[in-house]
Protein backbone atom coordinates (compact mmCIF):
# COMPACT_ATOMS: atom_id res chain seq x y z
CA UNK A 1 0.00 0.00 0.00
CA UNK A 2 0.95 3.70 -0.70
CA UNK A 3 0.02 6.21 1.62
CA UNK A 4 0.53 10.00 -0.15
CA UNK A 5 -0.11 13.39 1.58
CA UNK A 6 -1.35 16.04 -0.91
CA UNK A 7 -1.05 18.99 0.59
CA UNK A 8 0.27 22.98 -0.73
CA UNK A 9 2.91 25.44 1.56
CA UNK A 10 1.83 26.89 4.83
CA UNK A 11 -1.48 24.47 5.12
CA UNK A 12 -0.23 22.75 8.21
CA UNK A 13 0.39 19.40 6.22
CA UNK A 14 4.00 19.11 8.03
CA UNK A 15 1.99 19.54 11.72
CA UNK A 16 -0.55 16.87 10.57
CA UNK A 17 1.65 14.41 9.21
CA UNK A 18 4.24 14.54 11.99
CA UNK A 19 1.53 13.89 14.28
CA UNK A 20 0.26 11.10 12.25
CA UNK A 21 3.37 9.82 12.39
CA UNK A 22 4.02 10.30 16.21
CA UNK A 23 1.06 8.70 16.99
CA UNK A 24 0.97 5.86 14.76
CA UNK A 25 4.10 5.29 15.92
CA UNK A 26 3.77 5.28 20.00
CA UNK A 27 0.12 3.62 19.35
CA UNK A 28 1.04 0.80 16.78
CA UNK A 29 4.69 0.90 16.57
CA UNK A 30 4.80 1.41 12.69
CA UNK A 31 7.27 3.62 11.28
CA UNK A 32 5.52 6.64 9.11
CA UNK A 33 7.90 9.30 9.28
CA UNK A 34 8.16 9.37 5.33
CA UNK A 35 4.22 10.70 5.78
CA UNK A 36 5.93 14.36 6.70
CA UNK A 37 8.89 14.56 4.04
CA UNK A 38 8.65 16.44 0.43
CA UNK A 39 10.37 13.55 -1.13
CA UNK A 40 9.53 14.06 -4.65
CA UNK A 41 10.36 17.87 -4.20
CA UNK A 42 12.49 17.28 -7.29
CA UNK A 43 10.69 16.88 -10.01
CA UNK A 44 10.47 19.62 -12.40
CA UNK A 45 8.68 20.65 -16.19
CA UNK A 46 11.30 18.08 -17.73
CA UNK A 47 10.19 15.14 -15.35
CA UNK A 48 9.24 11.67 -17.18
CA UNK A 49 7.59 8.79 -16.17
CA UNK A 50 11.10 6.88 -15.26
CA UNK A 51 12.37 9.61 -13.13
CA UNK A 52 8.91 9.26 -11.07
CA UNK A 53 9.19 5.99 -10.76
CA UNK A 54 12.70 5.86 -9.88
CA UNK A 55 11.82 8.32 -6.71
CA UNK A 56 9.08 5.64 -5.98
CA UNK A 57 11.16 2.60 -5.38
CA UNK A 58 13.44 4.23 -3.61
CA UNK A 59 10.64 5.12 -0.91
CA UNK A 60 11.02 3.07 2.64
CA UNK A 61 8.55 0.15 2.90
CA UNK A 62 7.52 0.31 6.85
CA UNK A 63 6.89 -2.98 8.70
CA UNK A 64 3.57 -3.27 6.84
CA UNK A 65 4.49 -2.68 3.81
CA UNK A 66 3.18 0.71 3.16
CA UNK A 67 5.78 3.42 1.77
CA UNK A 68 4.43 7.17 2.32
CA UNK A 69 5.23 10.90 1.21
CA UNK A 70 3.90 13.93 1.59
CA UNK A 71 3.44 15.87 -1.83
CA UNK A 72 2.86 19.48 -2.63
CA UNK A 73 0.49 20.74 -5.88
CA UNK A 74 3.50 21.72 -8.21
CA UNK A 75 5.12 18.03 -8.04
CA UNK A 76 1.79 16.29 -7.87
CA UNK A 77 0.73 18.31 -11.06
CA UNK A 78 3.60 16.85 -12.83
CA UNK A 79 2.64 13.00 -11.12
CA UNK A 80 -0.73 13.71 -12.68
CA UNK A 81 0.37 14.29 -16.12
CA UNK A 82 3.63 11.55 -16.46
CA UNK A 83 0.85 8.96 -14.71
CA UNK A 84 -1.04 8.64 -17.60
CA UNK A 85 1.97 7.30 -19.74
CA UNK A 86 2.33 4.79 -18.18
CA UNK A 87 -0.55 2.66 -16.39
CA UNK A 88 1.45 0.78 -13.63
CA UNK A 89 2.57 3.58 -12.60
CA UNK A 90 -0.64 5.05 -12.38
CA UNK A 91 -1.92 2.10 -10.42
CA UNK A 92 0.83 3.10 -7.82
CA UNK A 93 -0.39 6.32 -7.61
CA UNK A 94 -4.03 5.96 -7.75
CA UNK A 95 -5.07 2.00 -7.74
CA UNK A 96 -6.69 0.02 -5.29
CA UNK A 97 -3.79 0.02 -3.06
CA UNK A 98 -2.74 3.82 -3.47
CA UNK A 99 -4.89 6.08 -0.55
CA UNK A 100 -4.43 10.03 -0.26
CA UNK A 101 -4.70 12.38 2.60
CA UNK A 102 -5.55 15.61 1.26
CA UNK A 103 -4.88 18.41 3.34
CA UNK A 104 -6.14 22.32 3.14
CA UNK A 105 -6.57 25.25 5.60
CA UNK A 106 -10.03 26.72 5.74
CA UNK A 107 -9.00 30.89 6.43
CA UNK A 108 -7.01 31.48 3.14
CA UNK A 109 -6.09 34.85 4.62
CA UNK A 110 -4.48 33.16 7.90
CA UNK A 111 -2.67 30.67 5.59
CA UNK A 112 -1.27 33.67 3.44
CA UNK A 113 0.23 35.75 6.26
CA UNK A 114 1.91 32.32 7.18
CA UNK A 115 3.68 32.22 3.76
CA UNK A 116 4.17 35.86 3.73
CA UNK A 117 6.05 35.78 6.82
CA UNK A 118 7.93 32.73 5.82
CA UNK A 119 9.04 33.92 2.84
CA UNK A 120 10.55 37.25 4.89
CA UNK A 121 11.63 35.25 7.54
CA UNK A 122 13.21 31.66 5.46
CA UNK A 123 11.39 30.03 8.28
CA UNK A 124 9.20 27.40 7.57
CA UNK A 125 9.20 25.28 10.28
CA UNK A 126 10.64 25.81 13.66
CA UNK A 127 11.29 23.66 16.50
CA UNK A 128 12.74 24.99 19.50
CA UNK A 129 11.82 27.67 21.78
CA UNK A 130 8.76 29.73 19.62
CA UNK A 131 10.40 33.38 21.33
CA UNK A 132 13.50 32.76 19.55
CA UNK A 133 12.20 32.15 15.98
CA UNK A 134 13.18 34.44 13.34
CA UNK A 135 9.51 35.29 12.28
CA UNK A 136 9.25 37.30 15.67
CA UNK A 137 11.03 40.29 13.96
CA UNK A 138 10.20 40.60 10.43
CA UNK A 139 7.94 43.35 8.33
CA UNK A 140 5.50 41.78 5.75
CA UNK A 141 3.47 44.17 3.14
CA UNK A 142 -0.06 44.24 3.01
CA UNK A 143 1.21 43.72 -1.26
CA UNK A 144 3.17 40.44 -0.30
CA UNK A 145 0.43 39.32 1.74
CA UNK A 146 -1.63 39.42 -1.33
CA UNK A 147 0.79 37.81 -3.97
CA UNK A 148 0.70 34.89 -1.14
CA UNK A 149 -3.02 35.22 -1.58
CA UNK A 150 -3.31 34.91 -4.96
CA UNK A 151 -0.77 31.48 -4.39
CA UNK A 152 -2.87 29.73 -1.83
CA UNK A 153 -5.85 30.34 -3.87
CA UNK A 154 -4.94 28.69 -6.77
CA UNK A 155 -3.07 25.91 -4.73
CA UNK A 156 -6.15 25.14 -2.46
CA UNK A 157 -8.46 25.56 -5.95
CA UNK A 158 -5.80 23.01 -7.11
CA UNK A 159 -6.57 19.99 -3.89
CA UNK A 160 -10.12 20.89 -4.26
CA UNK A 161 -10.39 19.70 -7.94
CA UNK A 162 -7.88 17.04 -7.20
CA UNK A 163 -10.00 15.55 -4.66
CA UNK A 164 -12.78 14.81 -7.50
CA UNK A 165 -10.28 12.64 -9.40
CA UNK A 166 -8.46 10.47 -6.76
CA UNK A 167 -10.49 7.84 -5.33
CA UNK A 168 -9.02 6.81 -2.06
CA UNK A 169 -8.97 9.64 -0.10
CA UNK A 170 -9.90 11.75 3.15
CA UNK A 171 -9.46 15.67 3.19
CA UNK A 172 -8.04 16.96 6.28
CA UNK A 173 -8.69 21.05 6.91
CA UNK A 174 -6.32 22.22 9.53
CA UNK A 175 -8.46 23.89 11.40
CA UNK A 176 -10.89 20.98 12.57
CA UNK A 177 -7.75 19.04 13.09
CA UNK A 178 -6.37 21.24 16.06
CA UNK A 179 -8.41 20.36 19.01
CA UNK A 180 -9.59 17.72 17.41
CA UNK A 181 -6.79 15.35 16.67
CA UNK A 182 -7.88 11.75 17.86
CA UNK A 183 -11.17 11.44 16.12
CA UNK A 184 -9.67 13.19 12.80
CA UNK A 185 -7.11 10.50 13.02
CA UNK A 186 -9.17 7.30 14.27
CA UNK A 187 -11.75 8.97 11.02
CA UNK A 188 -8.48 9.07 8.83
CA UNK A 189 -8.32 4.97 9.53
CA UNK A 190 -11.20 4.07 8.85
CA UNK A 191 -11.75 6.38 5.41
CA UNK A 192 -8.83 5.11 4.20
CA UNK A 193 -8.96 1.00 5.34
CA UNK A 194 -5.69 1.63 7.29
CA UNK A 195 -4.77 -1.73 8.97
CA UNK A 196 -5.32 -0.90 12.53
CA UNK A 197 -7.50 -0.69 15.22
CA UNK A 198 -8.56 2.80 16.09
CA UNK A 199 -9.61 2.07 19.75
CA UNK A 200 -6.02 1.56 20.48
CA UNK A 201 -4.84 4.68 18.87
CA UNK A 202 -3.39 7.58 21.43
CA UNK A 203 -2.38 11.45 19.94
CA UNK A 204 1.47 12.34 20.28
CA UNK A 205 1.26 15.97 18.94
CA UNK A 206 3.93 16.89 16.94
CA UNK A 207 6.85 18.90 18.09
CA UNK A 208 7.13 21.79 15.31
CA UNK A 209 6.45 24.89 17.44
CA UNK A 210 3.99 27.75 16.15
CA UNK A 211 6.21 31.02 15.65
CA UNK A 212 5.34 34.70 15.06
CA UNK A 213 1.96 34.94 16.40
CA UNK A 214 1.42 38.24 17.27
CA UNK A 215 2.88 39.75 14.14
CA UNK A 216 0.90 37.42 12.16
CA UNK A 217 -2.58 38.33 14.07
CA UNK A 218 -1.72 42.14 13.43
CA UNK A 219 -0.79 41.22 10.34
CA UNK A 220 -4.00 39.67 9.51
CA UNK A 221 -5.99 42.28 10.85
CA UNK A 222 -4.04 44.85 8.72
CA UNK A 223 -4.62 43.06 5.21
CA UNK A 224 -8.04 42.02 6.26
CA UNK A 225 -8.62 46.18 6.38
CA UNK A 226 -6.35 46.86 3.21
CA UNK A 227 -8.39 44.62 1.98
CA UNK A 228 -11.93 45.83 2.15
CA UNK A 229 -10.52 49.15 0.47
CA UNK A 230 -8.09 48.31 -1.78
CA UNK A 231 -9.41 45.33 -3.89
CA UNK A 232 -10.32 47.78 -6.96
CA UNK A 233 -6.94 48.53 -7.04
CA UNK A 234 -4.93 45.11 -7.14
CA UNK A 235 -4.31 43.86 -10.20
Amino acid sequence: MNLFIASEVRSGSTYIAESLAYSFSDSFKVDFWDAGKELFNQLSDSTDADQIESILSSLGQNSIGIKCAKIMCASLSIICREVKRNPELYDHFFGQNACWIIIRRRNRIKQAVSLATAIASDTWHFYDDPKTSPDNKVSISNESIYDALKMIILSDDYLENFSHFVEKSTTIYYEDFIGNELEVLKNTINKLGLPFDEQLLTISPAKLKKTGQPLKSEAERAFREYLLENYHQVE
